[in-house]
Formats: structure tokens, C-alpha cells, sequence
């Protein structure tokens, strides 16, 4: 089979043009992409500065409970203000500054071990975790046993 001159030109400028065709349609699907991905770039950088604005507010809050309360710290007297707040969980009153905590070992208030109270904690919300995994599937049996009830 013998091509002429003519047909191969033609063939070669035909998939020149095809190429030319497919780049623009993936030039035209890119610019759509950039669009959606910068309309989703501008929702999120809306809702990040509503969440900052929001805890800005509630850190503040907080703040000013420390501060009209007076809360300081038992070892340095210092106030204790949400940026060095450091709650042990031995007691909800039982707070310290984050930089006394460095150096003890134990609540200055009563005595506990702060890693038997860190311990405590992660006890307490385990337990609470299977307690409401546990109650969520007997809660299950249940209404899949009064669904087998009433088919019945």
C-alpha cells in the first residue's frame, strides 16, 4: 500500500489539528477547575475567619471570667489567663499556670499525681465512650427485636 505525498501532509495536519483541539478543551476543563477550586478556596477562607472570629470572642470571654474571677496560680501567684491555663483534672478549681506545671509532679492544691489524674481522665472518657457504644448497640437489639415483634 503506497501513501501519496498529499495524503500523508493531509493525515499529519489533520492530527496536528485534532491535537490543537483536545490541548484547547483541556485548557478550557483546566480553567474550570481553577475556578470551582478558588470559589471552594474563598467559602473556606470565609468560614476559617468566622471560626477565628468566633473563638477569638469566646477566648476573650474566658479571659475576662479568669480575670474577675482572679484566678491565679497557687505556686507563683501569677494571673492565670487562657494562653497559660493548665487544669490538672484532679478538681475543676485545682488550675495552674503552665509554667509552674513544668516543674511539679503533683496538684499543688491536693496532693494528686498529675499522671494518675491525666490517667483518671482517660479512664473516665473511655468509660464513657463504651458506656455509650454499649448503650447504643442494646438500644439497637432493641428496636431490631421490637421490628421482628411486630412483623410477627
Amino acid at each position: 500500500m503506497n501513501i501519496s505525498e498529499n495524503e500523508l501532509i493531509g493525515n499529519i495536519i489533520l492530527g496536528v489539528k485534532q491535537l490543537i483541539q483536545y490541548n484547547d478543551d483541556l485548557n478550557k476543563q483546566n480553567k474550570q477547575l481553577l475556578n470551582d477550586i478558588n470559589k471552594e478556596k474563598y467559602e473556606l477562607d470565609i468560614l476559617i475567619r468566622q471560626f477565628n472570629f468566633n473563638l477569638g470572642i469566646k477566648l476573650n470571654f474566658v479571659n475576662e471570667i479568669l480575670r474577675k474571677i482572679n484566678c491565679e496560680c497557687p505556686i507563683c501567684y501569677e494571673p492565670i489567663t487562657i494562653e497559660n491555663f493548665f487544669y490538672f483534672g484532679c478538681h475543676i478549681e485545682h488550675i495552674h499556670c503552665s509554667n509552674c506545671v513544668q516543674y511539679i509532679t503533683k496538684c499543688s492544691l491536693c496532693n494528686k499525681d498529675i499522671t494518675e489524674s491525666i490517667d483518671e481522665q482517660y479512664k473516665n472518657l473511655k468509660e464513657f465512650n463504651l458506656n455509650t457504644i454499649d448503650n447504643n448497640n442494646k438500644y439497637q437489639k432493641i428496636k431490631s427485636f421490637q421490628k421482628s415483634n411486630n412483623n410477627n
